[in-house]
């Protein structure tokens, strides 16, 4: 198994791409539960649309 951080040759760490993978994926869900809570239309069809594009479900969506 691979640390989630190496050490460079100055000391200093770098992310993985697993934890950029990571961060690239939350950054996806904010955008997108960001346009839910936005108020622009009905928030039903917010939720839904959301739930597509995220692969979850309406329920997970609201929770």
């Amino acid at each position: 198994m691979q640390p989630l951080l190496r050490k460079s040759p100055r000391g200093s760490t770098t992310p993985t791409a697993a934890r950029q993978d990571d961060w690239l994926q939350a950054q996806r869900y904010a955008r997108e539960l960001g346009k839910v809570l936005d108020g622009s239309g009905p928030r039903r069809l917010a939720i839904a649309r959301a739930a597509a594009e995220l692969r979850l479900t309406t329920r997970q969506i609201y929770n």
